[in-house]
Formats: C-alpha cells, sequence, structure tokens
C-alpha cells in the first residue's frame, strides 16, 4: 500500500462520513425511525465498510512482490510466509471479506441487544420534561468572545483617548 493509496482512502472516508451525516442520516431517522444520536454509523460504520472493500480490492490488485520485506509481516499467512500459510490473493480477499461480515454481523448483533434492553421499562426511565424549558436536555447559548479581555482593553484605551480630546 503506497502512502498516497492510504491518503485517497483516507479522504473517500471522510467525504462518506460527512456525506452520510449530512444526508443519510436525516432520511433514515424520517423513513426507518432510526436515530443516530452519537453519529456511530456515520463516523465509524460507514468509513469501516469502505475501508473493508478497499481491503479486499488491494488484496486483490497488489502484486506479492510489490509489498518488498513486509508481505509477510501483512499477511503472515500468505503463500511462503512463516505461519507456513497457504493463502494466495484471491483467497486473502476473502479472508478479508469474511472480516469484514464477521465485524457487521456483530455490530447488528450487538445494537439490537442493546436496542432490546434499552426498551425495557425499568431501565429506560426518562422523567418527563418539567424544566423551565419545556425539554429534557437544555443548553443555553454561550457566547463567549476568547479574545475579550483584550477587547476590553482596547474599549477601555478608545473611551480614555475620547476624554483626553474632549479636553484638549
Amino acid at each position: 500500500l503506497y502512502p498516497s493509496h492510504a491518503v485517497a482512502v483516507g479522504i473517500c472516508a471522510s467525504f462518506v462520513s460527512v456525506i452520510g451525516h449530512a444526508w443519510l442520516s436525516p432520511k433514515l431517522e424520517k423513513r426507518f425511525k432510526l436515530f443516530d444520536t452519537c453519529g456511530v454509523h456515520n463516523l465509524h460504520g460507514i468509513p469501516g465498510i469502505l475501508a473493508g472493500v478497499f481491503s479486499i480490492i488491494f488484496a486483490l490488485g497488489y502484486e506479492p512482490e510489490s509489498y518488498g520485506k513486509t508481505l509477510y509481516h501483512i499477511y503472515p499467512y500468505f503463500e511462503g510466509g512463516p505461519m507456513q500459510g497457504d493463502r494466495n490473493r484471491e483467497t486473502q480477499a476473502l479472508y478479508q471479506l469474511a472480516g469484514m461480515g464477521t465485524a457487521l454481523g456483530m455490530a447488528v448483533v450487538g445494537g439490537l441487544i442493546t436496542g432490546l434492553i434499552l426498551q425495557i421499562r425499568i431501565i429506560n426511565q426518562i422523567d418527563d420534561p418539567d424544566t423551565a424549558h419545556h425539554d429534557i436536555n437544555y443548553y443555553a447559548q454561550s457566547e463567549f468572545n476568547f479574545l475579550s479581555k483584550y477587547q476590553r482593553a482596547r474599549e477601555q484605551e478608545l473611551l480614555e483617548r475620547e476624554r483626553l480630546h474632549e479636553i484638549y
């Protein structure tokens, strides 16, 4: 894997993540009532699947000679490697696909179990909104000026100059 390929995969993952957040999440919420409150789907899920697909493409596309001395470090079970493996490029791509399927399956099963647990009435006890703003979560607008100390000093300096100007 050349550095330019790694950068290209990273750029693709960032685009997919942002597009998923801006376009796909609202559609999933509206159509399927799937709420991704922490952005895990767009930040980890979709880029992870994309990375898995690229790993399959790279396993199939690269000639073993292009890895040089790192071939057996990256793929220890490759033909002729230290683990006496029998994998070629196609077999390694299938292992990459199986790993991606396993990770995706575990994520779906884990999400379903978590969803079922959260539906239990004893565990999921959220009080009715009785706050001043009738919302469970209330966030005040924060108007913080990082340079407020310097801005105040500058305003004070301008006031003093105006006073001096009035006197003289």
